[in-house]
């Protein structure tokens, strides 16, 4: 089923400005006047699913995006960014006071019996 026949629109691209510490850190770099709430369901109910909702304005959710890209692409291996209203209020809130920590998987060294197993997998 091609997008159009379920209503999609066809992808468009934009473009986000990635900030770094001199250190090669990601940083988040609001505009002034950007929002961006995390609200933590607590409702523990069987039958209810947790919920976590991250609201902003188109400034504050851009913000965040290349935040978590800044993150992806930054060449420090465990990086990662805490946000909070201590340190990124008004722009970033939490009525529950929870922090928002953006986190990248560390990278995986391949070795020579991965890279083997990789090549046979690909050669069958």
């Amino acid at each position: 089923m091609g997008m159009h026949e379920v209503g999609m629109e066809p992808p468009k691209t934009i473009e986000l400005k990635l900030a770094y510490s001199t250190q090669g850190c990601g940083l988040f770099v609001p505009p002034e006047g950007a929002r961006v709430t995390l609200l933590v369901n607590a409702d523990e109910s069987a039958d209810q699913l947790r919920e976590v909702v991250l609201q902003g304005d188109r400034d504050g959710l851009r913000a965040l995006a290349a935040t978590i890209m800044a993150t992806v692409e930054s060449p420090v291996d465990g990086y990662h960014l805490h946000l909070d209203e201590d340190a990124n209020g008004p722009v970033f809130r939490s009525p529950d006071r929870f922090t928002l920590t953006i986190d990248r998987y560390p990278e995986r060294k391949a070795t020579a019996a991965s890279r083997t197993s990789a090549d046979r997998r690909t050669t069958q």
